[in-house]
């Protein structure tokens, strides 16, 4: 799935052609590696936990609050920096700015 998306959305694309790697900074830095990218309107977010524990964390800096759409099933979020946020250990959670195709 991961693949497919960067293949599909141009802020992940390699080198000159994808959009320039953001740092978005949260309170957990040591198990949160998160960043977004963005390139010809098309915006990401990819947070993940890099622990091998459940990881409670708040976003706390970076172009990231407004909504958000995941990147697999579509569902919208609004994201702040003053929710937290939860990750399974080694999770991941990948956010698009759009809704995906077909109207999610």
């Amino acid at each position: 799935e991961l693949v497919a998306l960067k293949k599909h959305n141009p802020a992940l694309w390699n080198g000159n052609w994808g959009g320039r790697l953001i740092p978005v900074e949260t309170d957990q830095p040591s198990r949160i590696v998160s960043f977004a990218r963005a390139k010809d309107g098309n915006e990401v977010i990819a947070l993940f936990n890099l622990s091998p524990e459940m990881t409670r964390f708040t976003l706390t800096d970076g172009p990231v609050e407004g909504i958000w759409h995941d990147a697999f099933s579509g569902e919208a979020y609004t994201l702040t920096f003053i929710d937290s946020i939860v990750l399974p250990a080694w999770g991941t959670f990948v956010l698009n700015r759009k809704p995906l195709p077909g109207g999610n």
